[in-house]
């Protein structure tokens, strides 16, 4: 089965809202924006738990072992892909 992101009906910030909870966002979206600008198309999964139970587990995805959310950023040239999870 695959599973494919979908354009958000949202914006960046309320996307990124979403991914990384209120509490996190409004650091991380200075941060981007200052580094990349505002993103031409933000897309994200429905129902991202098929992603996300692929990239958790026992070895994790860099430092989380389980992860929660993701959305794929893009712009004219690159995308960058903001993935929330813990190591908890």
């Amino acid at each position: 089965m695959t599973v494919l992101p979908s354009a958000s009906g949202k914006d960046f910030y309320q996307s990124l809202t979403e991914v990384s909870g209120e509490k996190c966002c409004a650091d991380i979206a200075k941060e981007a924006e200052s580094l990349f600008g505002l993103p031409e198309r933000v897309m994200i999964f429905d129902d991202p738990g098929a992603v996300t139970d692929e990239m958790g587990g026992v070895k994790g995805l860099g430092p989380f072992y389980i992860v929660f959310d993701l959305m794929f950023c893009e712009y004219k040239d690159y995308t960058v892909c903001y993935i929330s999870g813990t190591n908890n």
